[in-house]
């Protein structure tokens, strides 16, 4: 069961659709999933860019600022690059990893730049951060677009793929 069919039980379909068609209503789930995958980048802020916790937890804040502001815009990228591919439900998952891998790529690690910068890291963290990033992009890429698919589906949102994605109980 998923939180959308949880909440039409509670206040309606009419009330679910209207919330389910609100802009900011997806601006802040998409601002939820990118918020929540990256809390993942804590590995790489201490261990890989040599950040003290301090630092870390700068980054994190400034991330979550970002993250919130940001998150809709690439979530909107992302369905823009998965239409530009052609990618669909039904494709082949290594299509989906592929796009997910570009988008990634293309759209995180100038915003982590960002993120880095405004908590303070030098330009040897900044390069360092950015281009691990950019390095791990196979391996994260996919996992944050599928973080981004499974919040939609929980909350009823129109996947990347473009189809109806209310789930079925």
């Amino acid at each position: 069961m998923t939180v959308i069919s949880k909440l039409e039980k509670i206040i309606g379909e009419e009330k679910t659709r209207k919330l389910i068609d609100n802009k900011f209503y997806r601006y802040v789930i998409d601002a939820l999933a990118m918020n929540i995958f990256s809390l993942s980048y804590v590995l790489n802020e201490r261990f890989i860019a040599g950040m003290d916790w301090t630092e870390t937890g700068k980054a994190r804040l400034a991330a979550a600022i970002g993250n919130t502001i940001t998150g809709r815009p690439y979530g909107i990228y992302r369905d823009f690059v998965m239409k530009k591919l052609n990618v669909k439900e039904e494709s082949h998952w290594f299509k989906k990893y592929l796009a997910d891998v570009f988008t990634f790529a293309t759209g995180q690690t100038p915003l982590y730049v960002g993120y880095l910068a405004a908590a303070g890291a030098d330009s040897e963290q900044i390069v360092r951060g950015a281009t691990f990033l950019t390095f791990v992009a196979p391996l994260t890429g996919r996992p944050q677009g599928i973080t981004y698919d499974y919040l939609r589906n929980q909350f009823g949102i129109e996947n990347t793929y473009g189809k109806d994605s209310k789930p079925k109980d």
